[in-house]
């Protein structure tokens, strides 16, 4: 026998249903996380584009030990090292810091690769990890990984972070900005010098080689294409003298350095001329904005007595009319001629104060519109500035071996995308960065100095040395040790990578004449970490790519938490399915026997 409903039943049913879709949707939601849950947190965050065009971020000075920066000349380099638990702090003249340092404990482990500062803050507290206090902190991916001031023990100990002694890191966080690139590997290397061609360097690229086929060179103009119907032959020309020279393409000028060095300087003395002529016209816009409410005020004035004198007016002509005797009307008639000159005298201060009004709103709105103007022209020049501060900013170049590609980002903003030519792309080319720096002699060429990070095999570019085997023959055992002894070059699979890349010369036509040190060429088997977005410069993670979907998912799940507590939202309990109550009543059913 069916048992009988109870009443109100369904909709109960109704409600848990739609409480458990919504959980079921967000659980499937939140494990589904990837990239565009970081192209989410990052808009949230901003841009940080605009970092190239200030002044390195002071901290407060109330906050710390007030320490000194380091000296630093020109773009700096930091390279941790996990296996050392060392920091090192490079530029132009080599180290200028290093310290001890603690990172990711396992199953939390500090991710390795190419990273850049993305954001600074002396006062900041962890959205992961209990609100834990992260003093002089600088970001280095939005997952959750940074620089910062904490216990540092002799072995790994934080969630992922890289833990600074006290004061090193008030130091550190005084001398970076954003956009410092920061340098995370399992091993232990240090960058060194390195020359290679590939290398750009500031100047005019050679002309592009043109491709030949049959001894012809195969040269397509866009002014000798004609446009050809379907099935119809193209035209033949009577004889070859009918045959035009294709006009040769203009030439794209790329400016070089100096001249937008020149123009920077222009801009900004023109800005700083603009910023004064606004704040001077500002200073006269508050008396005229006085003098006009003023006359609206008296203009209010005049309308109200002269609205009181047409009705006096009215009110006399009116009581000329009732009045019974001669006496009567006489006293009306002297009273409605009061008020006929009064209404006179009030109409004449109307048109005055009308006059008045008038011509202190033309005036309020000739300099506002003159404010208006004067900002507008502040800001475009504000907007050159910024243009010109962006473009002379250093330039990251990315080979992408399983992408096939060369990606250039300028300023955290991505420029150009082109393939890339790999000499035998099946085999791996593993992970170096490659960084300017400026010569002491400003005509000198630029020095960069390279770092393997991951090398073909995936391990150390430096192999340990082997423990010789003991043998009888002395001369064996020199030849051993000789041979054990022997240097080995830390950037020879970086040379070898470089050996076997060709960048395309439109990529070079763009880059070298405004090459300006602390531009970096990363080389890898590998794409673009889930960490490269919007106002991020290229990161590359070799190792903890799955840690930081993790962390952006755990994030956005405590977000949707929030959310919904702050929502009054509880989810309803669980029902146990039918399934489950039939098989309980059958075990109930057979335990009776």
């Amino acid at each position: 026998m069916r048992p009988r409903r109870r009443p109100g039943r369904s909709g109960a049913n109704v409600g848990v249903r739609f409480g458990r879709f919504s959980a079921a949707t967000a659980r499937r939601a939140l494990g589904g996380v990837s990239a565009a849950a970081l192209v989410i947190a990052t808009l949230a965050v901003g841009s940080i584009s605009a970092a190239f065009a200030q002044s390195p971020t002071e901290p407060d000075a109330d906050f710390g030990e007030r320490l000194e920066p380091f000296e630093a000349d020109g773009p700096m380099l930091a390279v941790v090292s996990l296996s050392r638990q060392r920091l090192w702090l490079f530029d132009r003249t080599g180290e200028i810091a290093s310290t001890q340092v603690s990172s990711g404990r396992r199953g939390f482990d500090t991710p390795e690769g190419v990273f850049t500062i993305l954001e600074r803050k002396v006062e900041h507290r962890s959205n992961l990890y209990d609100d834990a206090e992260m003093p002089f902190m600088q970001r280095l991916t939005w997952s959750g990984v940074a620089l910062h001031q904490g216990v540092v023990p002799n072995y790994r100990a934080s969630h992922g972070c890289i833990r600074l002694p006290t004061g090193f890191a008030e130091r550190l966080f005084r001398t970076t900005r954003a956009a410092t690139r920061v340098v995370i590997v399992g091993h232990d290397a240090l960058p060194r010098p390195i020359s290679h061609p590939v290398l750009p360097q500031p100047g005019e690229p050679r002309p592009a080689p043109a491709a030949r086929e049959g001894g012809v060179t195969a040269t397509s103009f866009a002014g000798s294409e004609q446009p050809m119907k379907l099935g119809a032959a193209p035209e033949q020309p009577a004889s070859l003298d009918a045959i035009a020279p294709p006009a040769a393409p203009k030439p794209t000028v790329v400016p070089d350095t100096a001249s937008l060095q020149e123009r920077r300087r222009v801009a900004e003395r023109e800005l700083a001329e603009a910023t004064k002529r606004v704040e001077a016209a500002r200073r006269d816009v508050r008396p005229k904005r006085i003098e006009q409410v003023r006359a609206e005020r008296i203009l209010r004035r005049a309308l109200w007595m002269a609205r009181r004198a047409v009705e006096r007016t009215r009110e006399a002509a009116e009581a000329v009319d009732d009045a019974t005797t001669e006496r009567q009307r006489a006293v009306a008639i002297t009273a409605h001629i009061e008020s006929l000159i009064e209404l006179v005298d009030a109409q004449g201060r109307e048109a005055e104060a009308r006059e008045l009004a008038a011509q202190t709103t033309a005036a309020a709105i000739s300099i506002t519109d003159n404010v208006a103007a004067l900002e507008a022209k502040r800001q475009k020049l504000h907007n050159e500035v910024r243009a010109l501060v962006r473009r002379l900013a250093p330039v990251t170049l990315f080979v992408s071996r399983v992408n096939g590609r060369l990606y250039l980002r300028q300023a955290a903003q991505p420029i150009m995308d082109v393939p890339v030519t790999i000499r035998d792309p099946g085999s791996p080319l593993g992970t170096h960065i490659f960084k300017a720096f400026a010569a002491e002699d400003p005509k000198a060429p630029y020095l960069w100095q390279g770092l393997t990070i991951e090398t073909p095999g995936g391990g150390s570019p430096v192999a340990l040395p082997k423990p010789a085997k003991k043998s009888k023959s002395k001369s064996a055992s020199r030849e051993t040790a000789a041979a054990t002894a022997a240097p080995v070059d830390p950037l020879l699979t970086a040379r070898r990578a470089l050996d076997r890349i060709e960048i395309p010369h439109a990529v070079l036509a763009r880059v070298m004449p405004i090459l300006q040190p602390g531009s970096t060429l990363i080389i890898s088997d590998l794409g673009q970490s889930i960490e490269t977005g919007p106002g991020t410069d290229i990161v590359v993670q070799t190792q903890g790519e799955e840690q930081a979907k993790r962390n952006i998912a755990k994030f956005v799940a405590k977000q949707k938490a929030e959310q919904l507590a702050l929502s009054g939202y509880v989810e309803p309990p669980r029902r146990r399915s039918d399934t489950s109550r039939r098989l309980r009543q059958r075990q109930q059913y057979w335990a009776r026997w």
